[in-house]
Protein backbone atom coordinates (compact mmCIF):
# COMPACT_ATOMS: atom_id res chain seq x y z
CA UNK A 1 0.00 0.00 0.00
CA UNK A 2 1.30 3.45 -0.93
CA UNK A 3 1.73 6.09 1.78
CA UNK A 4 1.37 9.87 1.66
CA UNK A 5 2.89 11.96 4.45
CA UNK A 6 1.96 15.61 5.00
CA UNK A 7 3.47 18.09 7.43
CA UNK A 8 1.09 20.73 8.77
CA UNK A 9 1.51 22.86 11.87
CA UNK A 10 -1.44 23.49 14.17
CA UNK A 11 -1.17 27.23 14.79
CA UNK A 12 -3.92 28.28 12.37
CA UNK A 13 -7.05 27.01 10.66
CA UNK A 14 -6.24 28.83 7.43
CA UNK A 15 -5.73 27.70 3.87
CA UNK A 16 -2.89 25.24 4.55
CA UNK A 17 -5.00 23.61 7.27
CA UNK A 18 -7.91 23.19 4.81
CA UNK A 19 -5.60 21.97 2.07
CA UNK A 20 -4.02 19.37 4.34
CA UNK A 21 -7.37 17.93 5.41
CA UNK A 22 -8.58 17.77 1.83
CA UNK A 23 -5.38 16.17 0.54
CA UNK A 24 -5.52 13.53 3.27
CA UNK A 25 -9.04 12.72 2.06
CA UNK A 26 -7.89 12.67 -1.57
CA UNK A 27 -5.06 10.21 -0.89
CA UNK A 28 -7.37 8.00 1.16
CA UNK A 29 -9.83 7.92 -1.76
CA UNK A 30 -7.01 6.31 -3.76
CA UNK A 31 -6.63 3.61 -1.13
CA UNK A 32 -3.38 5.13 0.18
CA UNK A 33 -2.31 5.15 3.80
CA UNK A 34 -2.01 8.68 5.21
CA UNK A 35 0.44 10.05 7.77
CA UNK A 36 0.18 13.48 9.37
CA UNK A 37 3.35 15.01 10.82
CA UNK A 38 2.90 18.05 13.04
CA UNK A 39 4.21 19.59 16.25
CA UNK A 40 2.81 19.33 19.75
CA UNK A 41 0.23 22.07 20.44
CA UNK A 42 1.40 25.05 22.46
CA UNK A 43 -1.94 26.63 23.43
CA UNK A 44 -5.62 25.77 23.78
CA UNK A 45 -6.44 26.88 20.25
CA UNK A 46 -3.65 24.75 18.87
CA UNK A 47 -4.90 21.70 20.76
CA UNK A 48 -8.25 21.90 18.97
CA UNK A 49 -6.61 22.41 15.58
CA UNK A 50 -4.19 19.55 16.21
CA UNK A 51 -7.02 17.19 17.17
CA UNK A 52 -8.91 18.02 13.98
CA UNK A 53 -5.85 17.44 11.80
CA UNK A 54 -5.00 14.14 13.48
CA UNK A 55 -8.56 12.86 13.11
CA UNK A 56 -8.28 13.03 9.31
CA UNK A 57 -5.14 10.87 9.01
CA UNK A 58 -4.65 7.12 9.42
CA UNK A 59 -1.59 7.83 11.57
CA UNK A 60 -0.04 10.91 13.10
CA UNK A 61 3.26 11.79 14.73
CA UNK A 62 3.71 14.97 16.76
CA UNK A 63 7.19 16.44 17.12
CA UNK A 64 7.90 18.18 20.43
CA UNK A 65 7.64 21.92 19.70
CA UNK A 66 9.87 22.67 22.71
CA UNK A 67 12.87 21.14 20.94
CA UNK A 68 15.37 23.29 19.09
CA UNK A 69 14.79 23.73 15.37
CA UNK A 70 17.68 21.44 14.50
CA UNK A 71 16.33 18.75 16.82
CA UNK A 72 12.89 19.05 15.22
CA UNK A 73 14.45 18.66 11.78
CA UNK A 74 16.21 15.50 13.00
CA UNK A 75 12.96 14.09 14.38
CA UNK A 76 11.07 14.71 11.14
CA UNK A 77 13.94 13.21 9.13
CA UNK A 78 13.82 10.07 11.29
CA UNK A 79 10.05 9.82 10.79
CA UNK A 80 10.54 9.98 7.01
CA UNK A 81 13.33 7.39 7.12
CA UNK A 82 11.22 5.07 9.26
CA UNK A 83 7.93 5.38 7.36
CA UNK A 84 9.40 5.77 3.83
CA UNK A 85 6.37 7.59 2.33
CA UNK A 86 5.81 7.45 -1.42
CA UNK A 87 4.93 11.15 -1.41
CA UNK A 88 5.81 13.82 1.14
CA UNK A 89 4.24 17.29 1.23
CA UNK A 90 6.20 19.65 3.53
CA UNK A 91 3.72 22.49 2.89
CA UNK A 92 5.55 25.72 3.72
CA UNK A 93 7.60 25.46 6.94
CA UNK A 94 11.40 25.37 6.70
CA UNK A 95 11.78 22.50 9.18
CA UNK A 96 10.01 19.78 7.13
CA UNK A 97 11.76 21.01 3.98
CA UNK A 98 15.13 20.64 5.69
CA UNK A 99 14.14 17.20 6.97
CA UNK A 100 13.20 16.09 3.46
CA UNK A 101 16.55 17.33 2.16
CA UNK A 102 18.42 15.32 4.82
CA UNK A 103 16.31 12.22 4.17
CA UNK A 104 17.02 12.44 0.43
CA UNK A 105 20.69 11.69 1.12
CA UNK A 106 19.80 8.16 2.24
CA UNK A 107 16.59 7.24 0.43
CA UNK A 108 14.57 8.03 -2.66
CA UNK A 109 11.80 10.42 -1.62
CA UNK A 110 9.18 12.07 -3.81
CA UNK A 111 8.63 15.59 -2.47
CA UNK A 112 5.70 17.71 -3.63
CA UNK A 113 6.04 21.49 -3.47
CA UNK A 114 2.73 23.36 -3.21
CA UNK A 115 2.53 27.06 -4.13
CA UNK A 116 0.38 28.12 -1.19
CA UNK A 117 1.01 31.84 -1.58
CA UNK A 118 2.20 34.38 -4.11
CA UNK A 119 4.34 36.07 -1.45
CA UNK A 120 8.09 36.30 -2.01
CA UNK A 121 8.89 34.28 1.12
CA UNK A 122 6.97 31.24 -0.11
CA UNK A 123 9.02 31.05 -3.29
CA UNK A 124 12.46 31.67 -1.77
CA UNK A 125 11.86 29.87 1.52
CA UNK A 126 11.14 26.41 0.13
CA UNK A 127 10.03 26.12 -3.48
CA UNK A 128 13.22 27.54 -4.98
CA UNK A 129 15.88 26.58 -2.45
CA UNK A 130 14.81 22.94 -2.33
CA UNK A 131 14.09 22.63 -6.08
CA UNK A 132 16.70 19.86 -6.59
CA UNK A 133 14.76 17.43 -4.37
CA UNK A 134 11.24 18.41 -5.50
CA UNK A 135 9.56 15.90 -7.80
CA UNK A 136 6.35 17.82 -8.49
CA UNK A 137 5.20 21.41 -8.11
CA UNK A 138 1.44 21.83 -7.62
CA UNK A 139 0.40 25.40 -8.47
CA UNK A 140 -3.26 26.09 -7.57
CA UNK A 141 -3.37 29.30 -9.63
CA UNK A 142 -2.13 30.36 -13.05
CA UNK A 143 -0.34 33.30 -11.41
CA UNK A 144 1.78 31.08 -9.16
CA UNK A 145 2.46 28.74 -12.09
CA UNK A 146 3.72 31.64 -14.23
CA UNK A 147 5.74 33.05 -11.35
CA UNK A 148 7.40 29.74 -10.58
CA UNK A 149 8.32 29.18 -14.23
CA UNK A 150 9.87 32.65 -14.36
CA UNK A 151 11.91 32.06 -11.20
CA UNK A 152 13.14 28.48 -11.73
CA UNK A 153 15.71 27.31 -14.30
CA UNK A 154 14.22 25.59 -17.35
CA UNK A 155 15.42 22.17 -16.15
CA UNK A 156 12.72 22.28 -13.45
CA UNK A 157 9.83 23.40 -15.66
CA UNK A 158 8.63 19.87 -16.48
CA UNK A 159 7.84 19.40 -12.79
CA UNK A 160 5.49 22.42 -12.64
CA UNK A 161 1.75 21.76 -13.00
CA UNK A 162 -1.38 23.82 -12.63
CA UNK A 163 -3.61 21.94 -10.17
CA UNK A 164 -6.37 23.95 -8.47
CA UNK A 165 -7.61 22.95 -5.02
CA UNK A 166 -10.88 21.09 -4.85
CA UNK A 167 -13.96 22.04 -2.84
CA UNK A 168 -16.36 19.23 -1.97
CA UNK A 169 -19.75 20.08 -0.51
CA UNK A 170 -20.98 18.13 2.52
CA UNK A 171 -24.32 19.92 3.02
CA UNK A 172 -27.19 20.77 0.67
CA UNK A 173 -27.86 24.45 1.39
CA UNK A 174 -27.40 27.10 -1.29
CA UNK A 175 -27.52 30.87 -1.20
CA UNK A 176 -30.76 32.70 -2.04
CA UNK A 177 -31.50 36.37 -2.59
CA UNK A 178 -32.96 38.13 0.45
CA UNK A 179 -34.25 41.66 -0.27
CA UNK A 180 -34.88 42.42 3.40
CA UNK A 181 -31.46 41.48 4.77
CA UNK A 182 -28.61 41.34 2.27
CA UNK A 183 -25.62 39.79 4.08
CA UNK A 184 -22.00 40.18 2.98
CA UNK A 185 -19.71 37.54 4.49
CA UNK A 186 -15.99 37.01 4.92
CA UNK A 187 -14.65 33.74 6.31
CA UNK A 188 -11.01 32.95 6.96
CA UNK A 189 -8.19 34.26 9.10
CA UNK A 190 -8.97 37.67 10.62
CA UNK A 191 -5.61 39.33 10.01
CA UNK A 192 -4.14 42.58 8.75
CA UNK A 193 -1.05 40.96 7.29
CA UNK A 194 -2.08 39.68 3.83
CA UNK A 195 -5.87 39.60 4.55
CA UNK A 196 -6.38 43.31 5.45
CA UNK A 197 -9.70 42.63 7.16
CA UNK A 198 -9.94 46.26 8.28
CA UNK A 199 -10.59 47.07 4.61
CA UNK A 200 -13.85 45.11 4.85
CA UNK A 201 -14.92 47.21 7.83
CA UNK A 202 -14.06 50.39 5.93
CA UNK A 203 -16.14 49.16 2.99
CA UNK A 204 -18.98 48.27 5.38
CA UNK A 205 -18.86 51.80 6.77
CA UNK A 206 -19.41 53.23 3.29
CA UNK A 207 -22.15 50.73 2.40
CA UNK A 208 -24.11 50.96 5.64
CA UNK A 209 -24.11 54.76 5.58
CA UNK A 210 -26.41 54.63 2.55
CA UNK A 211 -28.26 51.32 2.91
CA UNK A 212 -30.19 49.95 5.88
CA UNK A 213 -30.75 46.42 4.56
CA UNK A 214 -27.11 45.38 4.11
CA UNK A 215 -25.22 43.63 6.91
CA UNK A 216 -21.72 42.16 7.20
CA UNK A 217 -20.34 39.18 9.13
CA UNK A 218 -16.71 38.22 9.62
CA UNK A 219 -16.04 34.59 10.52
CA UNK A 220 -12.68 33.32 11.74
CA UNK A 221 -9.95 33.34 14.35
CA UNK A 222 -8.08 36.55 15.11
CA UNK A 223 -4.69 37.32 16.60
CA UNK A 224 -5.28 41.05 16.36
CA UNK A 225 -6.79 41.44 19.84
CA UNK A 226 -9.65 43.93 19.92
CA UNK A 227 -8.62 45.71 16.70
CA UNK A 228 -11.70 44.74 14.71
CA UNK A 229 -14.28 45.05 17.48
CA UNK A 230 -12.86 48.50 18.30
CA UNK A 231 -12.96 49.55 14.65
CA UNK A 232 -16.55 48.34 14.32
CA UNK A 233 -17.60 50.24 17.45
CA UNK A 234 -15.72 53.39 16.46
CA UNK A 235 -17.62 53.51 13.17
CA UNK A 236 -20.98 52.87 14.84
CA UNK A 237 -21.40 49.53 13.09
CA UNK A 238 -22.08 47.27 16.08
CA UNK A 239 -25.57 46.42 14.79
CA UNK A 240 -24.42 45.99 11.20
CA UNK A 241 -21.13 44.08 11.36
CA UNK A 242 -20.87 40.81 13.32
CA UNK A 243 -17.71 39.01 14.44
CA UNK A 244 -18.21 35.24 14.60
CA UNK A 245 -15.78 32.55 15.82
CA UNK A 246 -14.32 29.96 13.43
CA UNK A 247 -16.40 26.89 12.73
CA UNK A 248 -16.01 23.61 10.87
CA UNK A 249 -16.69 23.13 7.15
CA UNK A 250 -20.32 22.16 7.74
CA UNK A 251 -20.84 25.32 9.77
CA UNK A 252 -19.09 27.45 7.15
CA UNK A 253 -21.36 26.07 4.44
CA UNK A 254 -24.42 26.99 6.49
CA UNK A 255 -23.14 30.53 7.14
CA UNK A 256 -22.36 31.00 3.45
CA UNK A 257 -25.75 29.67 2.38
CA UNK A 258 -27.41 32.20 4.70
CA UNK A 259 -25.54 35.06 3.02
CA UNK A 260 -25.85 36.82 -0.32
CA UNK A 261 -22.31 37.91 -1.13
CA UNK A 262 -18.72 36.94 -0.27
CA UNK A 263 -16.02 39.59 0.11
CA UNK A 264 -12.23 39.31 0.03
CA UNK A 265 -9.63 42.06 0.47
CA UNK A 266 -6.34 40.15 0.46
CA UNK A 267 -3.20 41.80 -0.85
CA UNK A 268 -1.96 38.48 -2.22
CA UNK A 269 -3.06 34.83 -2.26
CA UNK A 270 -1.94 31.51 -3.64
CA UNK A 271 -5.42 30.23 -4.45
CA UNK A 272 -8.23 31.99 -2.49
CA UNK A 273 -10.07 29.23 -0.63
CA UNK A 274 -12.43 31.90 0.75
CA UNK A 275 -13.66 32.72 -2.74
CA UNK A 276 -13.75 29.12 -3.98
CA UNK A 277 -15.80 27.91 -1.01
CA UNK A 278 -18.22 30.81 -1.41
CA UNK A 279 -18.75 30.04 -5.10
CA UNK A 280 -19.54 26.43 -4.18
CA UNK A 281 -22.75 27.50 -2.41
CA UNK A 282 -23.74 29.94 -5.15
CA UNK A 283 -22.38 33.10 -3.56
CA UNK A 284 -21.08 35.78 -5.91
CA UNK A 285 -17.66 37.07 -4.85
CA UNK A 286 -16.62 40.72 -4.69
CA UNK A 287 -12.90 41.12 -4.16
CA UNK A 288 -9.75 43.10 -4.60
CA UNK A 289 -7.59 41.54 -7.30
CA UNK A 290 -5.40 39.70 -4.74
CA UNK A 291 -2.28 40.11 -6.85
CA UNK A 292 -4.08 38.73 -9.94
CA UNK A 293 -4.57 35.27 -8.42
CA UNK A 294 -8.34 35.53 -8.00
CA UNK A 295 -8.93 36.32 -11.69
CA UNK A 296 -8.50 32.60 -12.41
CA UNK A 297 -12.08 31.98 -11.38
CA UNK A 298 -13.80 35.22 -10.30
CA UNK A 299 -14.93 37.25 -13.31
CA UNK A 300 -16.51 40.70 -13.16
CA UNK A 301 -20.21 40.65 -14.11
CA UNK A 302 -20.05 36.87 -14.57
CA UNK A 303 -19.88 35.43 -11.05
CA UNK A 304 -18.68 38.43 -9.06
CA UNK A 305 -16.69 41.63 -9.24
CA UNK A 306 -12.93 42.27 -9.07
CA UNK A 307 -11.57 45.72 -8.22
CA UNK A 308 -8.05 47.13 -8.05
CA UNK A 309 -6.57 46.63 -4.59
CA UNK A 310 -7.69 49.33 -2.17
CA UNK A 311 -10.57 50.76 -4.22
CA UNK A 312 -13.10 50.73 -1.37
CA UNK A 313 -15.54 53.06 -3.09
CA UNK A 314 -15.79 50.86 -6.18
CA UNK A 315 -16.51 47.75 -4.12
CA UNK A 316 -18.99 49.61 -1.89
CA UNK A 317 -20.88 51.08 -4.87
CA UNK A 318 -21.21 47.67 -6.52
CA UNK A 319 -22.42 46.03 -3.29
CA UNK A 320 -25.16 48.64 -2.90
CA UNK A 321 -26.17 48.20 -6.54
CA UNK A 322 -26.28 44.39 -6.40
CA UNK A 323 -28.41 44.42 -3.24
CA UNK A 324 -31.16 46.06 -5.31
CA UNK A 325 -30.86 43.85 -8.40
CA UNK A 326 -32.27 40.38 -7.63
CA UNK A 327 -32.17 39.14 -11.23
CA UNK A 328 -28.56 40.20 -11.66
CA UNK A 329 -27.73 38.50 -8.35
CA UNK A 330 -29.40 35.25 -9.51
CA UNK A 331 -27.39 35.32 -12.73
CA UNK A 332 -24.13 35.78 -10.81
CA UNK A 333 -25.15 33.05 -8.35
CA UNK A 334 -25.85 30.53 -11.12
CA UNK A 335 -22.45 31.21 -12.68
CA UNK A 336 -20.81 30.93 -9.25
CA UNK A 337 -22.15 27.39 -8.92
CA UNK A 338 -21.13 26.53 -12.47
CA UNK A 339 -17.58 27.72 -11.81
CA UNK A 340 -17.30 25.71 -8.60
CA UNK A 341 -18.65 22.54 -10.22
CA UNK A 342 -16.20 22.72 -13.12
CA UNK A 343 -13.00 24.21 -11.68
CA UNK A 344 -13.05 22.78 -8.13
CA UNK A 345 -14.54 19.35 -8.88
CA UNK A 346 -13.04 16.64 -6.67
CA UNK A 347 -12.67 14.01 -9.40
CA UNK A 348 -11.07 16.44 -11.85
CA UNK A 349 -8.54 17.68 -9.30
CA UNK A 350 -7.87 14.13 -8.09
CA UNK A 351 -7.02 13.06 -11.63
CA UNK A 352 -4.65 16.01 -12.08
CA UNK A 353 -2.79 15.00 -8.91
CA UNK A 354 -2.71 11.36 -9.97
CA UNK A 355 -1.25 12.24 -13.36
CA UNK A 356 1.29 14.56 -11.76
CA UNK A 357 2.46 11.98 -9.23
CA UNK A 358 2.62 9.18 -11.79
CA UNK A 359 4.84 11.30 -14.00
CA UNK A 360 7.13 12.72 -11.33
CA UNK A 361 10.73 13.40 -12.18
CA UNK A 362 12.61 10.22 -11.26
CA UNK A 363 16.03 11.85 -11.72
CA UNK A 364 15.90 13.82 -8.47
CA UNK A 365 19.36 14.23 -6.97
CA UNK A 366 20.04 13.75 -3.25
CA UNK A 367 20.82 16.89 -1.29
CA UNK A 368 24.60 17.62 -1.43
CA UNK A 369 26.48 16.31 1.61
CA UNK A 370 28.22 19.60 2.33
CA UNK A 371 25.23 21.86 1.70
CA UNK A 372 23.36 22.98 4.86
CA UNK A 373 19.79 21.73 4.91
CA UNK A 374 18.48 24.22 7.45
CA UNK A 375 19.46 27.88 7.70
CA UNK A 376 17.98 30.04 10.49
CA UNK A 377 15.85 32.99 9.41
CA UNK A 378 17.79 35.79 11.07
CA UNK A 379 21.40 36.81 11.31
CA UNK A 380 24.54 35.72 9.52
CA UNK A 381 25.75 32.20 10.19
CA UNK A 382 28.39 29.76 9.04
CA UNK A 383 25.62 27.73 7.38
CA UNK A 384 24.49 30.73 5.37
CA UNK A 385 28.08 31.48 4.33
CA UNK A 386 28.64 27.87 3.19
CA UNK A 387 25.36 27.82 1.28
CA UNK A 388 26.08 31.08 -0.56
CA UNK A 389 29.67 30.09 -1.27
CA UNK A 390 28.58 26.77 -2.75
CA UNK A 391 26.11 28.51 -5.04
CA UNK A 392 28.67 31.09 -6.09
CA UNK A 393 31.15 28.31 -6.97
CA UNK A 394 28.39 26.28 -8.74
CA UNK A 395 28.76 23.35 -6.35
CA UNK A 396 24.96 23.43 -6.09
CA UNK A 397 22.12 25.58 -7.39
Amino acid sequence: MSTAAIYCDCNSQGGVFSYTIRMLALFRSWGWKTLLISHTPRANGERETSAILCSHADQHVLVDSALSNDSQVNRIENILKRTRPDVFIPNYRKLPWAAAARASRRQAISVMGVCHSDHESYYTGGLMRYAPIISLYACPSRKTERELRARLPARHHAKIRYIPHYVERTTDGYAAFDPDRFTVVYHGRLREEQKHVSEIIEIANRVCAESESIHFKLIGDSQEGSLYSDLIARNGLTDRVSLLPPTDWAGIQQELANSQLSILTSEYEGFCYTAAEALSVGLPVFAYNCGDVISDFVKTKVNGFVAPWGDRELIADNIRTLANEPEHWRSLSAEALNTAQTVFDFHTVSQLYKEGIENVNSAIQPWPRLRPTYIPDRGKSLRSFIDKSGRRLSFWE
